[in-house]
């Protein structure tokens, strides 16, 4: 999978398009300009750590996978519209914050074993048609409107064999939205998460892994 460095290289090796770059991550690079390497690097850390303004990173495609960061948190809104094909946020991120994927146009999101809870509206607003968004075995918590109002179908890998802690908002379960959800639970925890509280409300779009098929 490409680097967040490798993927700046695809936007151009010149000097104008790193500001450019720079700028629509919502940081306002000088004339008097640092090295390539010190420009990548700050993209970097404003990726990590949240972008500065909605949308600023609506323009990356590809795979990006996420990089460790000092006390290893994400900031609110940090990945907000996002455009690339996938991602993945290693396990380190224990808690993926309010707002952290919403409005996402990303093909697929893997989170790592390790990350625990999600917060509200953490992947709110979902955009991509046929969307995949894969959790690991470690999550305990989803929080409020967390997969809330989805605008195109959406799949939901969980391998957590005992059914999360969610809310009565975690999923948006009115007649527009609760049939764009598939959720696929590890075969044997099926009927645990139909009758877990909450899960219920969306108990008719919960399926067993085994009919999960992987996009060719």
């Amino acid at each position: 999978m490409a680097t967040i460095a490798e993927n700046l290289q695809t936007l151009s090796d010149s000097k104008q398009a790193i500001k450019d770059a720079l700028v629509y991550a919502g940081m306002q690079p000088t004339d008097d300009m640092t090295t390539y390497a010190q420009l990548i690097k700050n993209v970097a850390d404003t990726f990590i750590y949240g972008a500065t303004a909605n949308g600023a990173y609506s323009k990356y495609a590809g795979d990006v996978v996420v990089p460790a960061n000092t006390g290893n948190t994400l900031k609110a809104y940090a990945f907000v519209r996002l455009n690339a094909h996938r991602i993945t946020v290693p396990g380190y991120y224990t808690y993926i914050p309010v707002y952290a994927f919403g409005y996402n146009y990303a093909q697929e999101i893997v989170l790592g074993e390790g990350v625990e809870e999600l917060g509200d509206n953490a992947f709110a607003y979902n955009y991509k048609q046929n969307a995949i968004i894969r959790l690991p075995s470690t999550i305990t918590t989803m929080g409020n409107a967390a997969f809330g109002r989805p605008n195109q179908l959406l799949s939901i890998i969980l391998s957590a064999t005992t059914p999360p802690a969610i809310t009565s908002t975690t999923f948006t379960t009115s007649a527009t939205y609760i049939s764009r959800y598939s959720i696929y639970v590890p075969d044997a925890s099926l009927q645990a998460y139909k009758t877990a509280t909450n899960w219920s409300a969306v108990e008719s779009r919960i399926f067993p892994l085994s009919e999960w098929v992987e996009p060719s």
